[in-house]
Protein backbone atom coordinates (compact mmCIF):
# COMPACT_ATOMS: atom_id res chain seq x y z
CA UNK A 1 0.00 0.00 0.00
CA UNK A 2 2.77 2.51 0.85
CA UNK A 3 4.50 1.91 -2.49
CA UNK A 4 1.36 2.96 -4.43
CA UNK A 5 1.62 -0.07 -6.69
CA UNK A 6 -2.15 0.01 -7.30
CA UNK A 7 -1.94 3.59 -8.52
CA UNK A 8 1.04 2.75 -10.69
CA UNK A 9 -0.93 -0.13 -12.21
CA UNK A 10 -3.74 2.26 -13.15
CA UNK A 11 -1.30 4.66 -14.81
CA UNK A 12 0.41 1.77 -16.62
CA UNK A 13 -2.90 0.61 -18.04
CA UNK A 14 -3.89 4.13 -19.06
CA UNK A 15 -0.48 4.95 -20.60
CA UNK A 16 0.03 1.47 -22.04
CA UNK A 17 3.24 0.33 -20.36
CA UNK A 18 4.10 -2.86 -18.55
CA UNK A 19 5.18 -3.18 -14.93
CA UNK A 20 7.73 -5.86 -14.17
CA UNK A 21 7.82 -6.70 -10.47
CA UNK A 22 10.56 -8.36 -8.47
CA UNK A 23 9.88 -9.03 -4.80
CA UNK A 24 12.70 -8.72 -2.31
CA UNK A 25 13.06 -10.34 1.10
CA UNK A 26 12.61 -7.25 3.25
CA UNK A 27 10.82 -8.86 6.18
CA UNK A 28 13.57 -11.23 7.31
CA UNK A 29 15.95 -10.72 10.23
CA UNK A 30 19.05 -11.36 8.12
CA UNK A 31 19.83 -7.88 6.71
CA UNK A 32 22.60 -9.23 4.48
CA UNK A 33 20.20 -11.65 2.81
CA UNK A 34 17.59 -8.89 2.48
CA UNK A 35 20.18 -6.65 0.83
CA UNK A 36 21.38 -9.46 -1.43
CA UNK A 37 17.79 -10.11 -2.58
CA UNK A 38 17.40 -6.42 -3.52
CA UNK A 39 20.65 -6.48 -5.50
CA UNK A 40 19.59 -9.75 -7.20
CA UNK A 41 16.28 -8.15 -8.21
CA UNK A 42 18.08 -5.14 -9.65
CA UNK A 43 20.39 -7.39 -11.68
CA UNK A 44 17.45 -9.46 -12.89
CA UNK A 45 15.35 -6.44 -13.84
CA UNK A 46 17.98 -4.16 -15.42
CA UNK A 47 18.17 -5.89 -18.83
CA UNK A 48 14.35 -5.99 -19.08
CA UNK A 49 13.28 -2.47 -18.06
CA UNK A 50 13.30 1.14 -19.24
CA UNK A 51 13.02 2.70 -15.76
CA UNK A 52 13.32 1.53 -12.15
CA UNK A 53 10.99 2.51 -9.30
CA UNK A 54 12.86 2.09 -6.03
CA UNK A 55 10.22 1.78 -3.35
CA UNK A 56 10.70 2.60 0.31
CA UNK A 57 11.30 -1.08 1.04
CA UNK A 58 14.31 -1.10 -1.27
CA UNK A 59 15.71 1.97 0.45
CA UNK A 60 15.07 0.56 3.95
CA UNK A 61 16.68 -2.86 3.62
CA UNK A 62 20.14 -1.43 3.91
CA UNK A 63 21.97 1.68 2.84
CA UNK A 64 24.84 -0.39 1.48
CA UNK A 65 22.49 -1.98 -1.09
CA UNK A 66 21.81 1.36 -2.77
CA UNK A 67 25.27 1.86 -4.36
CA UNK A 68 25.14 -1.70 -5.72
CA UNK A 69 21.68 -1.16 -7.20
CA UNK A 70 22.77 2.22 -8.57
CA UNK A 71 25.82 0.65 -10.23
CA UNK A 72 23.69 -2.02 -11.91
CA UNK A 73 21.10 0.46 -13.16
CA UNK A 74 23.71 2.97 -14.36
CA UNK A 75 25.54 0.23 -16.27
CA UNK A 76 22.30 -0.46 -18.15
CA UNK A 77 21.48 3.29 -18.49
CA UNK A 78 18.29 2.82 -16.46
CA UNK A 79 16.87 5.89 -14.69
CA UNK A 80 15.88 5.38 -11.05
CA UNK A 81 12.86 7.06 -9.50
CA UNK A 82 13.26 6.81 -5.73
CA UNK A 83 10.10 6.84 -3.64
CA UNK A 84 11.96 7.90 -0.49
CA UNK A 85 12.87 11.38 -1.68
CA UNK A 86 15.77 13.78 -1.97
CA UNK A 87 18.31 11.76 0.01
CA UNK A 88 18.33 9.02 -2.63
CA UNK A 89 18.61 11.60 -5.43
CA UNK A 90 21.58 13.14 -3.64
CA UNK A 91 23.13 9.66 -3.55
CA UNK A 92 22.55 9.07 -7.29
CA UNK A 93 18.92 8.26 -8.13
CA UNK A 94 17.77 10.35 -11.09
CA UNK A 95 14.46 11.63 -9.72
CA UNK A 96 12.20 11.71 -6.71
CA UNK A 97 9.70 13.89 -4.98
CA UNK A 98 11.57 16.69 -3.25
CA UNK A 99 11.13 16.52 0.50
CA UNK A 100 13.30 19.51 1.25
CA UNK A 101 10.45 21.36 2.96
CA UNK A 102 8.47 19.60 5.71
CA UNK A 103 6.25 22.60 6.49
CA UNK A 104 3.23 21.18 4.61
CA UNK A 105 3.49 17.93 6.61
CA UNK A 106 3.65 19.89 9.87
CA UNK A 107 0.63 22.00 8.91
CA UNK A 108 -1.33 18.85 8.02
CA UNK A 109 -0.62 17.19 11.39
CA UNK A 110 -1.27 20.44 13.29
CA UNK A 111 -4.65 20.80 11.58
CA UNK A 112 -5.59 17.22 12.48
CA UNK A 113 -4.54 17.72 16.12
CA UNK A 114 -6.46 21.00 16.26
CA UNK A 115 -9.63 19.29 15.05
CA UNK A 116 -9.24 16.52 17.64
CA UNK A 117 -8.62 19.02 20.44
CA UNK A 118 -11.80 20.80 19.36
CA UNK A 119 -13.88 17.61 19.61
CA UNK A 120 -13.54 15.76 16.31
CA UNK A 121 -13.17 12.00 16.45
CA UNK A 122 -9.93 10.82 14.80
CA UNK A 123 -11.76 8.06 12.91
CA UNK A 124 -13.96 10.70 11.27
CA UNK A 125 -11.01 12.70 9.92
CA UNK A 126 -9.33 12.23 6.56
CA UNK A 127 -5.83 10.90 7.27
CA UNK A 128 -4.36 11.14 3.78
CA UNK A 129 -1.67 13.74 3.23
CA UNK A 130 -1.00 14.57 -0.40
CA UNK A 131 2.62 15.59 -0.88
CA UNK A 132 2.96 18.86 -2.79
CA UNK A 133 4.47 18.03 -6.16
CA UNK A 134 8.08 19.12 -6.13
CA UNK A 135 10.87 17.32 -7.95
CA UNK A 136 14.43 16.47 -6.93
CA UNK A 137 16.78 15.78 -9.88
CA UNK A 138 20.39 14.65 -10.17
CA UNK A 139 22.13 16.22 -13.19
CA UNK A 140 25.22 14.00 -12.89
CA UNK A 141 23.12 10.85 -13.02
CA UNK A 142 21.20 12.20 -16.02
CA UNK A 143 24.46 12.60 -17.92
CA UNK A 144 25.79 9.24 -16.73
CA UNK A 145 22.76 7.37 -18.09
CA UNK A 146 22.62 9.46 -21.27
CA UNK A 147 19.20 10.92 -20.57
CA UNK A 148 17.84 12.34 -23.82
CA UNK A 149 18.58 16.06 -24.16
CA UNK A 150 14.93 17.08 -24.61
CA UNK A 151 13.91 15.07 -21.53
CA UNK A 152 16.83 16.52 -19.58
CA UNK A 153 15.77 20.08 -20.41
CA UNK A 154 12.10 19.38 -19.66
CA UNK A 155 12.85 17.88 -16.24
CA UNK A 156 15.37 20.59 -15.41
CA UNK A 157 12.76 23.28 -16.18
CA UNK A 158 10.30 21.89 -13.60
CA UNK A 159 12.76 20.78 -10.93
CA UNK A 160 12.76 22.38 -7.49
CA UNK A 161 15.84 20.69 -6.03
CA UNK A 162 18.90 20.05 -8.22
CA UNK A 163 22.01 18.03 -7.40
CA UNK A 164 25.05 18.59 -9.56
CA UNK A 165 26.95 15.48 -8.49
CA UNK A 166 26.43 12.01 -7.03
CA UNK A 167 26.90 11.92 -3.27
CA UNK A 168 26.57 15.70 -3.02
CA UNK A 169 26.16 16.93 0.53
CA UNK A 170 23.24 19.16 1.31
Amino acid sequence: SYAAIGDIGKVAKKRNFEIIVCHIKEDIPDRKEAEASAVRCAAELAPKIDAFYMTLVSAMIGKSAFPKILEIMNKHKIPIFAQSGSAEVRRGALLSISNKDFNPVGRFHAAIMGKIINGAKPRDLEQVFEVPVRIAFNKATAKLIDLKENTYKLVLDVTDEIYESIGESQ
